[in-house]
C-alpha cells in the first residue's frame, strides 16, 4: 500500500505531497502538484518559503467557513494565490452564534455539547454522509475539482482546520478519479492521526483545564482524529445509493468522462 509523503516542516505537521500514490494505467501521481494541509494560520514563513520554492506550491485553496477563515486567517507570502472555497457552512458543522467568537470558545462549546449528548461519532459519521448527498457540499467539491482540473502552473494546497475530514474527502475524490486503489485511499486517510497526535494531546490537555469529564478524551479524539469507520461509512453509502464509484462521480460530483481524462493527464506521470 501507499500514502501521501509527509513534507517536513518546522510549524505544521500535517502538510503532505499526494506525489507518488499508485494510480490509473500503472501510473502514479506527479509530486509537487496536489499537496493537502491543515490551516495556515501558524505557519512559519520560512515553511512557506520552502512550500513556494522547493515544491512550487503557487495555490492556496482554504475549505473552511467564513467563521473560521475569520478566527484563524490563513498566512500567505506574495507569489501565492489564495481562494476560498468552503465546503460546508457553520449550520452544517455544528456551530452555534456562541461558537463564533474565537476559535478557542468555538472548541470549548462544541466538545462539551457532544460530551453532553454524548453522540460524538454519530455527529461524525453524520458529517461524512453529508458530504456526498448534500447538494451544497458536492457543488463545493465540484468547484474545487474544477479547480485543480483548469489551465494553470505550479502546485496547489487544499487545506481545512486539521486537514482530516473536508480534505479528507477531497482527497478521496481526487484520488479515485486519478485511479488510486481504496486500500491506499484508506491508508493516507489514516496517516492523518499520526501527523497530528502531537496537536491533539495538547489540545485535550488544554481543554482538561476547563472540562472535567471522564468522557473528554474518548470525545475529542472521535471528533479530531480520523476513524476507519468514517470513510468506510462513504463507500457503503455511495455503493448504497449509486452502485459504485463511476456513477457518484458523473452524478454526483457532475464530472465527466472528459474532466477525468484532463485530470489523468495533468496529474500522473
Amino acid at each position: 500500500m501507499a500514502h501521501s509523503e509527509v513534507i517536513k516542516l518546522k510549524s505544521l505537521l500535517n502538510t503532505r505531497d499526494l506525489g507518488g500514490i499508485p494510480a490509473a494505467s500503472g501510473k502514479k501521481v506527479r509530486s509537487n502538484k496536489i499537496i493537502r494541509s491543515g490551516e495556515l494560520q501558524k505557519a512559519d514563513i520560512d515553511d512557506l518559503v520552502k512550500l513556494y520554492k522547493e515544491h512550487d506550491l503557487r495555490y492556496v485553496i482554504d475549505l473552511r467557513n467564513a467563521t473560521e477563515a475569520r478566527q484563524k486567517p490563513d498566512k500567505i507570502i506574495e507569489g501565492l494565490t489564495y481562494l476560498s472555497n468552503p465546503i460546508l457552512t457553520e449550520k452544517q458543522m455544528g456551530m452555534t452564534h456562541e461558537e463564533e467568537t474565537d476559535a478557542e470558545t468555538s472548541e470549548y462549546v462544541f466538545v462539551s455539547r457532544l460530551i453532553r449528548e454524548g453522540t460524538s461519532v454519530a455527529f461524525m459519521k453524520g458529517l461524512y454522509i453529508n458530504f456526498i448527498n448534500d447538494t451544497y457540499c458536492l457543488a463545493q467539491y465540484k468547484k474545487l475539482i474544477d479547480l485543480f482540473a483548469a489551465d494553470h502552473e505550479g502546485a496547489m494546497l487544499y487545506h481545512c482546520s486539521v486537514g482530516k475530514d473536508r480534505v479528507g474527502m477531497a482527497t478521496f475524490f481526487l484520488l479515485k478519479i486519478l485511479g488510486a486503489k481504496d486500500d491506499d485511499i484508506i491508508e493516507d486517510f489514516m496517516l492523518t492521526n499520526d501527523c497530528i497526535e502531537p496537536d491533539i494531546a495538547r489540545r485535550i490537555e488544554k481543554l482538561s483545564k476547563k472540562i472535567d469529564s471522564p468522557a473528554l478524551e474518548e470525545t475529542f479524539r472521535s471528533l479530531f482524529q480520523v476513524r476507519k469507520e468514517y470513510i468506510t461509512t462513504v463507500f457503503e453509502a455511495i455503493q448504497q445509493d449509486y452502485g459504485d464509484f463511476e456513477h457518484f462521480m458523473k452524478k454526483g460530483l457532475q464530472v465527466d468522462d472528459n474532466e477525468r481524462e484532463i485530470l489523468r493527464r495533468k496529474y500522473l506521470a
